[in-house]
């Protein structure tokens, strides 16, 4: 794991030779340009997680993946083709053109909480792109996210994690058809959704489905190199 605390560090990191795995650079604020993000992601192809929560000035610029063609290039050697994790977690320029650049890792969990541009496209493209791989998804205070986007997740069958706290706009009918397609969907998150009924509430936990609670901003942000990674990251 590399954790960084200064765009210094950042830079330092390229010398570890294209093999970084794991990658933290969360809390960051200002001091992580996407000059310096997309040289890390295109030095190594080894990545598997990523944290860039509360990098502010990271935007679509940082995820520009320069493909370089030769014979030495196999379809696993490419930047990103192995990231497992994105967590991306208030990061105010995140946009639906980073999971564009994305489109080609097997993205496992994703984790967008209080991104101000993750809408509609945003969601779709994740029920697009990363729909065999996806088992976590954290969308919380999403504000502009609707049912539209949302009810396309019945297509990622391996979903068992969905957090969709306070996404205002997000009514009983989408959710129903997420549980009763991804059969192995095991935990929802859905508080201070206020067109979620109590009736739903209830015909989830009758089927097994544990609601998660309202836990904070930080919690989701928690991850570490085990293989509960997940778990830690949305604390189940």
């Amino acid at each position: 794991i590399v954790r960084v605390r200064t765009i210094k560090a950042v830079v330092s990191t390229q010398s570890t030779g294209g093999n970084l795995r794991n990658l933290d650079l969360s809390g960051m604020s200002d001091a992580v340009s996407n000059r310096a993000l997309k040289s890390l992601i295109n030095s190594n192809c080894e990545l598997r997680i990523l944290n860039i929560s509360r990098c502010s000035k990271i935007g679509p610029e940082g995820f520009e993946i320069e493909v370089n063609d030769g014979p030495s290039r196999g379809e696993n050697s490419y930047p990103m083709s192995k990231l497992e994790v994105l967590i991306a977690n208030w990061c105010r320029n995140i946009k639906p053109q980073c999971l564009v650049s994305l489109a080609h890792a097997p993205l496992r969990a994703i984790s967008l909480a209080g991104t101000w541009y993750t809408t509609d496209e945003a969601v779709s493209d994740c029920a697009t792109f990363f729909k065999d791989n996806l088992e976590c998804l954290n969308i919380a205070k999403c504000y502009k996210v609707t049912d539209a986007s949302l009810n396309l997740l019945v297509h990622c069958s391996k979903l068992r994690i969905l957090k969709i706290t306070s996404c205002w706009r997000v009514n009983d009918w989408s959710v129903r058809r997420i549980v009763d397609s991804c059969k192995e969907i095991q935990q929802v998150a859905m508080d201070d959704c206020r067109s979620i009924t109590k009736t739903l509430m209830f015909d989830l936990n009758e089927k097994g489905i544990l609601l998660l609670e309202a836990i904070g901003e930080g919690t989701s942000e928690k991850w570490d190199l085990s293989e509960n990674y997940l778990q830690r990251m949305f604390r189940f």
